[in-house]
């Protein structure tokens, strides 16, 4: 029966992703990592609603934009989290009064440029990857499609 419904292949992979738990240096550099993140993200929004709304907005605004733009992430289907980033992000700006309509525009322009930096070095490391620089040539896997 708990076969049926959980398969213990996917649940197996499941355990091994958390096997970090038992590593204290791993964890602490994975948490580090994500604080780095957020606080990067955070000070994206930041000044970006700044620009946006052409006057100084205080670093909460930003803060509950993150942290329900990242909520929405966890819960959403939609590839790139388009809909559900603004959706959220139009909650959280409606909370310091921002109209929904700018709130729509704001919360697109960051999205596009999350995005749009994503993509990039995404391309960047592809190309690297696929030249093989600083690795001693191309990756053995990719020498058939040149």
């Amino acid at each position: 029966l708990f076969e049926r419904h959980i398969p213990v292949d996917s649940l197996r992979r499941v355990l091994a992703g958390l096997s970090y738990l038992h590593h204290p240096r791993e964890h602490l550099r994975i948490l580090l990592a994500s604080f780095v993140i957020w606080a990067v993200m955070t000070a994206a929004f930041w000044v970006g609603l700044w620009l946006a709304l052409d006057q100084p907005v205080p670093l909460a605004m930003a803060l509950l934009c993150v942290t329900f733009v990242n909520l929405a992430a966890l819960i959403s289907a939609a590839p790139g989290n388009i809909g559900s980033f603004q959706a959220a992000a139009i909650l959280s700006l409606g909370f310091f009064g921002i109209p929904a309509e700018t709130a729509l525009l704001v919360s697109s322009a960051l999205h596009a440029g999350g995005l749009g930096v994503t993509l990039c070095a995404g391309l960047f490391s592809r190309f690297f990857q696929f030249f093989g620089f600083g690795h001693g040539g191309p990756d053995r896997r990719l020498r058939r499609y040149r």
